[in-house]
Parts: C-alpha cells; sequence; structure tokens
C-alpha cells in the first residue's frame, strides 16, 4: 500500500466510525427499546424494565460495533494530528493537543462502554436492580465526562485550523461552536439537548475526513520531497 492510500485510509476512518457509531445505536435502540429509559438519573422500575430481558444478539452486535466504531476514531485523530503538526510546524505544541485529547475520548467512552456491557451480560429476570442502576449510572456518567475531552479535542484542532488553515476556517469555527456547546452539555447532562453536540460532532467528523480526503495530494510524502529532488537534478547537470 503506497503512502498515499495510507493517508486516504486514515482521513477515510473518520467515515467509517461515524458510520458504524450510528449503526451500532440504531441496533442497540431497536434490539431494546427500553434502554431509551434507562437515562442518568432513572428511577429503579425504569432500570428494572430495561434490564428485565436478557441481552439480545443484536444487543451485542450494536455494542461491538460502537467498540468498532472508536478504534476507527483513534486512526482518524492521529490523521487529523499528522496534518495539523505538519501546519503547526516548528515548536507548535498545540496540535500533540489534539491527538492526546482523541485518544482520551475514544478510551473514557470505551470505558462507557465497557459499563454497558457489563449491565447487560447481568440482564435477565432477578437481575440486582441497584447493581444494574450503578452500572448504568456509571456508563452514561462517564459517557457524559468524555464530551468534556470531545470539547477539548475539539478546541485544540480550531485553534491550529484557524491559525494555520489546516482545515477550512468553516470548519475551525465550527469546531469551536460544537466545543462551547459539548461544555455545556456536561453542566446539564440530564437535560433534554444534550445529544445535540454529539450528533453535530459527527457531522463535523464526515466533513473533515472528506476534506482530508481530498487534500491528500497535498500532504502526500511524494509531493513533500519533490522540491529537494529539484537541485540534485541541476547538480547533475
Amino acid at each position: 500500500m503506497t503512502a498515499r492510500s495510507l493517508l486516504r485510509l486514515g482521513a477515510a476512518c473518520g467515515i467509517f466510525s461515524v458510520v458504524l457509531a450510528i449503526a451500532g445505536i440504531g441496533v442497540l435502540v431497536v434490539s431494546v427499546p427500553e434502554l431509551v429509559n434507562a437515562r442518568l438519573g432513572a428511577s429503579e422500575q425504569e432500570i428494572a424494565q430495561a434490564f428485565a430481558s436478557p441481552a439480545t444478539t443484536g444487543v451485542w452486535i450494536g455494542l461491538y460495533l460502537q467498540v468498532v466504531a472508536f478504534l476507527f476514531f483513534v486512526v482518524f485523530a492521529a490523521r487529523l494530528w499528522a496534518t495539523l503538526q505538519r501546519a503547526e510546524g516548528g515548536t507548535g505544541w498545540v496540535s500533540n493537543i489534539v491527538l492526546g485529547a482523541g485518544l482520551l475520548f475514544a478510551g473514557i467512552t470505551l470505558l462507557a462502554l465497557a459499563f454497558w456491557g457489563v449491565a447487560d451480560y447481568q440482564a435477565g429476570p432477578g437481575v440486582d436492580v441497584q447493581v444494574a442502576t450503578v452500572l448504568n449510572d456509571l456508563h452514561l456518567g462517564t459517557y457524559a465526562l468524555s464530551w468534556a475531552v470531545q470539547a477539548l479535542f475539539l478546541a485544540a484542532t480550531a485553534v491550529v485550523a484557524l491559525r494555520t488553515r489546516a482545515l477550512p476556517r468553516w470548519l475551525g469555527w465550527s469546531a469551536v461552536v460544537i466545543s462551547v456547546a459539548s461544555l455545556a452539555a456536561v453542566a446539564a447532562p440530564t437535560g433534554e439537548l444534550v445529544e445535540i453536540p454529539a450528533f453535530l460532532f459527527l457531522i463535523w467528523i464526515v466533513a473533515v475526513s472528506v476534506v482530508l480526503i481530498r487534500r491528500t495530494d497535498e500532504t502526500s510524502p511524494s509531493s513533500a520531497r519533490a522540491p529537494a529532488s529539484a537541485p540534485r537534478a541541476a547538480a547533475r547537470g
């Protein structure tokens, strides 16, 4: 596989991540509609209904798709970091925050999915409602915490993008808006609109992926080495 193909693949991982994440959520909701009521601070009755039946195959497929989605996100974050680092250059360090926050965001979200998986594993008749409640709250609380890291990831990306134009300015400013909205969601994790920043973040990832794919030729190693070959050719002449 050529270097250019790897760059395109890394950028496309953002799209793969979003598609799998949405598919996973869809499968989970269809498999267990009651999970919608298992929100943060839900009553014991709502938790008992959500985990009253053993987890179906659809539940495990949905969780698996979610896990793979965030693995793809790690690759996308590394690809975005490479572009931002090259644009920042020199002693620039803000792009390193993008990579660190991206990895931390994926790690926290995977931990949230682990809590959810354990709760589903124990689901069924005779489920311990108190244990299920704790696991459910840990899942949702950890997930809400990931929004703060998501905000940092977006803010750092916006700083580099707006300073260097490594990404279109509209992507930089939209990252600022979604970052602020994500932090607001952390302050009110039980609000009715808390999922909007997460949804906008998915759209933003797809947009960045498309831009990176289209700019692959500009950032490919072969293009970067081209200027260096000219003096050698002149010397041979």
